[in-house]
């Protein structure tokens, strides 16, 4: 059974009266449609995904053809209510998404060093206290969080609280305060600073989070929902995407999704001109497969490039984010020594021992200094070739976003017998959406994964490297 199978049976097992229905649930991952019907598939061997059951709506707002992109969500069990996003930084960032009983349903790294923290933690099902208490631990066990005589700034933990309402965040702001300084008393990590729970309650928060961990949404669709429907569709994009080791490779998934979804959309164009009529509407498809074979180029043009640059192991960029994952490895070894021996120099009383140490920790500082200044310099070797990756990415992207602008100007000329086709076709047109973003992972997946595989290893060797070295 898998790891997350794990976590839900447990979190079922819980809340459910009749365990039975766990195997419902985690053998088909929910598929909810507009007419509120649920449908189930089960996922393959990286991670249990949530597809979206993406509405994908061809209305017309006066001549023009809109699309839309639906809902992503999470069928809960019993009394179970997605309630609030909690973010939580340290300089590993995390997030994890919370029921109305504070339970965990959802986790996802922010950043590649939050995804390695949680890779092999077993957080769903879990209250959020005990999630916590794990989570520092960890970041303790891996020298995030240091013990002993630290600088001001050096053990910070702040919380962002994004939740349905102003009183769930209160509520959860003196949990999570009371929670983590309790862990880090007991865990002897001192001089926690700015632990702060971040009341937010704007539901542009909770878009914009949701926008940012699923390109395919639409803005106008997610402002329809409540803040509990956000906050559960959020939770399905945190499942969709717990296993994707790298942010590098979370992009280029989003990437592939995002341009089949498209392609499909103006696929769907084509098919719905020869449903019409092939022949007498021959010229408008003629132009639209036109179209359409400058689409899938580009999109094959930017994937290529994504890949080459970003993801692809002896790519300029993963050869220099090495060199700054090295660094920071060493910085954050030499701070824990450095704390450590500084809480010895104070225990001990005045004499030959205590010179011996002083020297010992003027020595050991020096050398942090010296490797935070090779850091710094790493890292702006590191974003200097970011930026110039990024400029080549950007020119591929807007020069396809002149293309789909294009397209859907197309899409204004067509005869008004084929945009009442379209728009009475949004069934179907949903169900190849689904088809389409269960495919883009099958496909990710199976092309990619040998990378996926080389970043897990690499993800899961950096953490016991930084476990060992405080040893």
């Amino acid at each position: 059974m898998s790891k997350l199978k794990k976590q839900l049976r447990a979190y079922f097992d819980e809340n459910l009266s009749h365990t039975d229905q766990y195997h419902a649930i985690a053998t088909k991952a929910n598929l909810q449609s507009t007419q509120k019907e649920s449908k189930f598939y089960m996922s393959k061997k990286l991670l249990l995904r949530v597809v979206l059951p993406c509405f994908l709506g061809l209305a017309l707002i006066a001549t023009v053809v809109v699309v839309g992109l639906s809902r992503r969500v999470v069928e809960q069990p019993g009394d179970s209510t997605p309630v609030a996003v909690v973010q939580m930084d340290v300089n590993p960032s995390l997030s994890l998404v919370v029921d109305n009983n504070n339970v965990v349903i959802s986790v996802y790294g922010e950043n590649d060093e939050g995804k390695m923290i949680i890779c092999d933690m077993n957080l769903v099902g879990l209250s959020i206290d005990v999630a916590i208490e794990k989570i520092i631990t960890e970041e303790v066990n891996t020298g995030y969080l240091i013990k002993g005589n630290v600088e001001a700034t050096e053990n910070e933990i702040s919380f962002v609280i994004e939740a349905d309402t102003l009183k769930i965040s209160t509520a959860l702001e003196t949990k999570l305060n009371d929670v983590t300084s309790n862990v880090c008393q007991k865990l002897k990590v001192n001089n926690v600073v700015d632990i702060e729970a971040k009341k937010e309650e704007s539901k542009a928060a909770l878009i914009s989070r949701a926008m940012q961990l699923d390109p395919t949404a639409d803005k106008g669709v997610l402002e329809a929902k409540t803040n509990a429907e956000l906050i559960n569709y959020i939770a399905g994009c945190q499942i969709e995407k717990f296993e994707i080791p790298t942010k590098e490779l979370e992009e280029l998934y989003d990437s592939i999704k995002s341009s089949r979804v498209n392609l499909l959309q103006h696929k769907f164009v084509v098919d719905t001109i020869d449903y019409v009529d092939k022949n007498l509407y021959q010229e408008f498809k003629n132009g639209y497969n036109a179209l359409i074979l400058k689409l899938t180029e580009a999109n094959t043009a930017l994937e290529n490039a994504y890949y080459d640059n970003f993801v692809k192991a002896d790519s300029s960029y993963q050869t220099l984010l090495t060199k700054l994952t090295n660094a920071k490895l060493e910085v954050i070894k030499l701070r824990n020594e450095v704390a450590l021996l500084r809480t010895e120099v104070e225990s001990l009383e005045d004499g030959l021992d205590k010179t011996i140490k002083q020297g010992e920790l003027l020595i050991k500082e020096g050398t942090l200094t010296a490797a935070i200044s090779a850091l710094e310099i790493a890292q702006t070797g590191f974003d200097t070739i970011s930026q110039t990756v990024k400029q080549i990415i950007d020119g591929l992207q807007t020069g396809l976003q002149q293309l789909i602008a294009e397209m859907e100007q197309f899409q204004t000329t067509l005869p008004e017998e084929i945009k009442t086709v379209l728009t009475e076709s949004v069934g179907d047109l949903e169900k190849e959406i689904n088809n389409a973003k269960d495919a883009s992972f099958t496909y990710f997946e199976t092309n990619f994964k040998d990378d996926i595989e080389f970043a897990v290893e690499q993800m899961k060797n950096q953490k016991q490297a930084l476990v060992d070295q405080l040893k």
